[in-house]
């Protein structure tokens, strides 16, 4: 399989969307376009220096006949209101090899409102499973005076959840956060997914 026709099958995963179709322009060319959600919500952190704080659960489904792969292609992390000091956070996102639980469930808006309900499904403050060796899938780190913004510049670096859901490693992963200066904060985030 040649480098150029990779992508192309790879993104295969993400066209088949049932009997829904779009009526946008690009649609009628026959272009297939996945479609796009969004979580955004806020999180208390504690005053606990460097101590990790789970802050969202992301997964996909394992559902019959709507078991969809997904990706995650933006994610943005800030502090809400004015922060008291400089503070350096550290924010990552990790999967998991056994799943977290509880939590509150968020849905995912869409950003076409057209679109139909997303199959990922995801869930604030979760209580933390077991982290995978090695499954940082993503790093980031900031002042809390400002704001980090990470995106997929192409369809290969988007972070994969694969279909079919269950608590393995592939199909979930969950935001973890931490603060340095033992000063409590509350970390604004909005990450964007595609399936």
């Amino acid at each position: 399989m040649s480098a150029r026709s990779a992508p192309r099958r790879r993104a295969a995963r993400f066209r088949s969307r049932g009997s829904t179709t779009r009526s946008s322009a690009r649609a009628r060319e026959g272009a297939l376009l996945p479609f796009y959600y969004r979580v955004a919500s806020s999180q208390a952190i504690s005053a606990s220096a460097n101590t990790d704080f789970d802050v969202l659960r992301y997964l996909t489904v394992n559902t019959a006949g709507t078991a969809r792969a997904a990706a995650i292609s933006r994610l943005i992390l800030g502090n809400t209101g004015a922060a008291a000091q400089d503070n350096q956070i550290y924010a990552y996102l990790n999967r998991m090899s056994t799943g977290s639980s509880a939590g509150g469930a968020i849905t995912p808006n869409p950003h076409d409102f057209s679109a139909p309900a997303a199959t990922v499904t995801a869930f604030t403050a979760p209580t933390a499973g077991t982290k995978l060796v090695a499954g940082a899938a993503l790093n980031l780190g900031f002042n809390s005076r400002a704001m980090v913004q990470w995106v997929a510049l192409n369809p290969d670096e988007a972070i994969l959840l694969n279909a079919g859901g269950g608590t393995g490693a592939g199909a979930n992963l969950d935001l973890f956060a931490q603060e340095a200066a033992g000063t409590a904060f509350t970390l604004r985030y909005n990450v964007t997914h595609y399936e």
